[in-house]
């Protein structure tokens, strides 16, 4: 691990293991780069970054992988996706692991009086009255990645380190943005037949996936034609309803991502833990984020990204934690082929 001025001025670490390198900002413990040699040797980027997003700490990153903590989109009374992704992180721990061929990094934000009264916005968003740790475990092999997201209740901010009888409530997500040579490869399988979702774009309907929407194979999500029956953008939470033993999924992000080997397939294996009960998909397709109303996504950018995102996204399904309790989520990401 090097501390390293990473793009735009940004304060981060770069991590490095068997040829694969990733980067992450202290602003919002925020990954911004993740590459692995490709066939000529040359890193091949896995991750989409907007040229247009502000990368000066002034405002949050769009693309990449954002933590919205503690509260996901805007499904509650904070701003969107809450204050952990605009706040300064510290490093707390590195380490290589040679019996797991893989490097590791912790990063860490605790609470202060600006999470606690709001004033981390200007003008203040409402108070988040807790006292917390909130920890992102980065660990890097030479073909995947892998994140732990962990956050315990450390108590009321006021009172005093005595024992509150209260629940700290959150919603979370870890916002990933792979990226693609052409969406219209994108494809999504493993995991879906029959599993429930939300359509944030249709009115937050309530559909079943390969039953509602009968052009989709019934086992796989193709981008493209998502888009077309979405007025042209994808915003999804899958409410998998026995997520215990994790939920396990394929992306395949078509040929081109590797400029060395053109024709090439890129295809993830995805697994997330218990902890994660949602698992969000997003693309704003054409229109979606195009013109100045959001000045910081490139307005070709939908041709190029795909986010899968596991995700505690529904506020109904909160996750609630005495004092002291804890609660974690991870993911890993595999690189196929």
């Amino acid at each position: 691990m090097a501390e390293a001025d990473l793009r735009g001025g940004l304060k981060g670490v770069r991590l490095s293991y068997g040829g694969a390198t990733v980067e992450v900002a202290l602003f919002g413990a925020h990954i911004l780069s993740w590459t692995t040699p490709g066939a000529s040797g040359a890193p091949v980027e896995r991750l989409w970054l907007s040229s247009c997003s502000p990368l000066d700490g002034s405002a949050p990153i769009r693309g990449g992988i954002p933590i919205a903590w503690p509260q996901f989109a805007t499904d509650g009374a904070m701003p969107l996706h809450g204050f952990a992704r605009e706040r300064l992180w510290a490093v707390v721990d590195s380490s290589d692991d040679a019996a797991h061929a893989s490097a590791s990094l912790t990063l860490e934000l605790s609470d202060s009086p600006h999470t606690a009264d709001g004033t981390w916005r200007s003008p203040a968003a409402p108070p988040f009255p807790w006292r917390f740790r909130l920890r992102l475990k980065v660990t890097l092999g030479a073909t995947h990645l892998q994140l732990a997201l962990e956050a315990t209740n450390l108590g009321r901010a006021a009172m005093g380190g005595e024992e509150s009888a209260e629940r700290m409530a959150f919603t979370t997500c870890l916002h990933t943005y792979f990226r693609s040579a052409d969406s219209t490869q994108v494809r999504l399988s493993g995991g879906l037949q029959g599993v429930q979702f939300v359509d944030k774009v249709d009115g937050m309907k309530v559909k079943r996936h390969g039953v509602d929407v009968a052009s989709q194979t019934p086992d796989s999500l193709t981008v493209e034609e998502a888009a077309m029956e979405s007025n042209g953008f994808v915003d999804r939470i899958y409410c998998h309803e026995n997520p215990s033993k994790g939920i396990a999924q394929v992306l395949h992000v078509g040929r081109g991502l590797d400029p060395s080997a053109p024709e090439a397939e890129s295809t993830y294996d995805l697994h997330q833990s218990a902890g994660f009960s949602n698992t969000v998909v997003f693309n704003p397709w054409k229109e979606g984020k195009r013109g100045p109303a959001h000045p910081d996504f490139d307005d070709d950018g939908y041709k190029y990204m795909i986010c899968v995102e596991p995700a505690v996204a529904k506020p109904s399904q909160a996750v609630e934690l005495k004092q002291g309790e804890s609660w974690k989520g991870e993911c890993l990401i595999s690189i196929r082929n």
